[in-house]
């Protein structure tokens, strides 16, 4: 039996059933039930220069240039080795969560974390919140 990665914001967490929850952050305050894998962060030159030089800006002016820069990371050794390992434990039937601070995936490592593990063969999912219930007009 094979596992599989769901990726996750911190407040989204709630929806999503792991057997581990990995906290994919260099900084921050440690939550309990997480355990922290800075190998899956990005490293501290390429956080500074987001929180730095593009935090609100237009990711349409960024956002290229961290993808690159964070796949380039990727192929680094420490960030191989948590990628192994998550890796072996997936294959081991395990579902691991990797948790973030960003609201949205759209413009978040985690993204790409899950992009590069699809590649090898892994099921990785976003949890999101259910679908909010329709609510019918009954007054004709």
């Amino acid at each position: 039996m094979v596992g599989k990665v769901i990726t996750t914001s911190l407040s989204n967490m709630k929806y999503c059933q792991a057997d581990e929850y990995w906290l994919i952050t260099r900084h921050g305050k440690d939550i309990p039930g997480l355990s922290r894998h800075k190998g899956l962060s990005p490293s501290p030159q390429l956080f500074a220069r987001y929180w730095h030089k593009w935090r609100g800006q237009d990711p349409a002016t960024w956002w290229p240039t961290y993808v690159a820069a964070f796949r380039q990371e990727l192929q680094t050794e420490e960030k191989l080795a948590e990628l192994r390992n998550l890796y072996r434990l997936v294959q081991s039937g395990k579902t691991i969560a990797l948790v973030c601070y960003c609201g949205s995936p759209e413009h978040c490592h985690r993204r790409l974390v899950g992009e590069f593990l699809a590649q090898y063969g892994i099921e990785v999912s976003e949890a999101e919140p259910p679908p909010k219930p329709v609510q019918l007009k009954l007054d004709l």
